[in-house]
C-alpha cells in the first residue's frame, strides 16, 4: 500500500505565508539598558530595566560610595520598573545633591526620574525611592523635595558636608576646590532644612541602622525626632555580633531590606514600627569551643573581599586568620613559602593565636 500524503487544503508557496510570532519568553526577557542622557545641564549614566509582564510602579535607586548602581545584583528580584542612577557628573560624584556645589544636580535627576514616570504613565504616588548608605541620604532628600512617598533608606548620613569633607572619594567632587567650611556648612544643613520645612507627613518611611554602625550616633539619631513625626515610620535596628562596619549593616539586613522593596514595588505598604533585626546575643562557650577546634587543627581561616584578574596575574584580597608560634629570641630567617601571602599573628601566655590581618596573594 503506497503512504498517504496529507496536503493542506489551500497550498501556499512559502514565500507567503504569513511571519511566525516572537516568541513569548523572549519577547519577555528583561535585558537592563545603560544610557548616557542629558538632562539639564548634565549628562546622566543610568541603567534602566523594563516591568515584567504587567508589573507596574517604578523603582529608583540611588548607589553608595564605592557603588556603580545601587544594591549590586540583589535587585534582579524586583518585578517592577526599576531606574538604577550612577553617581557620576563630569566625571566625579555629587550625593546627587551638588557636584562642586552646583546644585542643579539634583533638578537634572528628578527630571530624568519624571521622564521614565511619565512615560510609563505612572502617578508620582506609585515611585519608591531606595538607597544605602550616600544613596539613603539621597532617597530622603529627594522625597522630601520632590514629593515621593515611598522611602527605604539604609544608613544614611544627616551631615553630607562633613561626611564629604576629608573623603577621598567625595572631597572636593562635592564640596569644590579646598572644601571650605562654609560649603561643608551649606551641606550640613541640606536635610536638616528640608525636614524642618516639611508639612506633608503622610509618607512611608523605611530605615536601617544598627548600634554597631559608627554613624548610627554620628548621623542617624538626628534623622529620628523628625521621621518620627511621619505617619508611617519604620525604624529596624540590625543586630548582629558579626557587624562591626558601615557596609555590612545593610548586607547583614538584606533580607528584610529587600522584602519591603518587594511589597512596595507591588503596590503593598506594610507597617511595622520600630523592631529589631537579629540580635547581639553571643554563646560565649560555643564561641570559646570554636576558637579551640579551630587551634587545634592549625589551619587558616581567609575570606576573599575582593579579586582583580589579568591574563598574567591574579590578586585577592581579603582578611585572614593564620597560625602562629610563639616568638623566639633568635630571630631566624623566614622561610621561603609557595605564594606572597602578607600575614601577621601574634601570641599571649605561649599559646598561638591569631587575629585578623590584610592579605594579597599573586600566582
Amino acid at each position: 500500500m503506497e503512504p498517504t500524503q496529507v496536503r493542506p487544503a489551500n497550498p501556499q508557496h512559502s514565500d507567503t505565508l504569513p511571519h511566525t510570532s516572537e516568541n513569548y519568553r523572549t519577547a519577555t526577557i528583561r535585558t537592563p539598558a545603560i544610557r548616557v542622557e542629558k538632562y539639564g545641564n548634565w549628562e546622566i549614566e543610568y541603567e534602566f530595566t523594563p516591568a515584567a509582564g504587567d508589573h507596574g510602579n517604578l523603582l529608583v535607586v540611588f548607589s553608595s560610595v564605592g557603588s556603580k548602581y545601587g544594591f549590586g545584583a540583589a535587585l534582579s528580584g524586583v518585578q517592577c520598573n526599576v531606574l538604577r542612577i550612577r553617581d557620576r557628573f563630569d566625571g566625579g560624584p555629587s550625593y546627587y545633591v551638588a557636584r562642586a556645589m552646583d546644585f542643579s544636580v539634583s533638578d537634572a535627576v528628578e527630571e530624568l526620574i519624571t521622564h521614565y514616570r511619565e512615560k510609563l504613565g505612572l502617578a508620582r504616588e506609585t515611585v519608591v525611592l531606595a538607597g544605602s548608605s550616600k544613596g539613603g541620604s539621597a532617597a530622603i532628600f529627594y522625597a522630601l523635595k520632590y514629593g515621593y512617598r515611598h522611602i527605604v533608606a539604609s544608613t544614611p548620613q544627616y551631615f553630607i558636608g562633613s561626611y564629604s569633607q576629608g573623603h577621598g572619594v567625595l572631597g572636593e567632587w562635592v564640596l569644590g576646590e579646598g572644601q571650605p567650611q562654609e560649603n561643608v556648612d551649606r551641606l550640613d544643613s541640606v536635610l536638616p532644612e528640608l525636614l524642618a520645612e516639611t508639612t506633608d507627613l503622610d509618607r512611608n518611611i523605611y530605615l536601617f541602622s544598627s548600634t554597631k554602625d559608627y554613624q548610627y550616633e554620628e548621623h542617624v539619631v538626628h534623622f529620628l525626632p523628625a521621621l518620627r513625626k511621619y505617619s508611617n515610620f519604620n525604624f529596624f535596628m540590625v543586630e548582629s555580633p558579626a557587624l562591626v562596619k558601615h557596609a555590612e549593616v545593610t548586607r547583614h539586613g538584606l533580607s528584610v531590606i529587600l522584602s519591603v522593596i518587594y511589597a512596595l514595588t507591588e503596590g503593598t505598604v506594610p507597617r511595622f514600627g520600630e523592631v529589631q533585626v537579629g540580635s547581639n546575643e553571643v554563646d560565649d562557650d560555643a564561641a570559646a569551643e570554636h576558637l579551640s577546634d579551630l587551634r587545634a587543627r592549625d589551619t587558616a581561616a581567609g575570606v576573599l573581599t575582593a579579586a582583580q584578574l589579568t591574563p598574567e596575574r591574579a590578586t585577592l584580597s581579603g582578611h585572614a586568620f593564620l597560625p602562629a608560634s610563639p616568638p623566639r629570641r633568635a630571630r631566624r630567617p623566614a622561610r621561603a613559602r609557595p605564594s606572597s601571602w602578607c600575614w601577621s599573628a601574634t601570641s599571649r601566655r605561649g599559646w598561638p593565636t591569631r587575629r585578623p590581618c590584610r592579605w594579597t596573594s599573586c600566582t
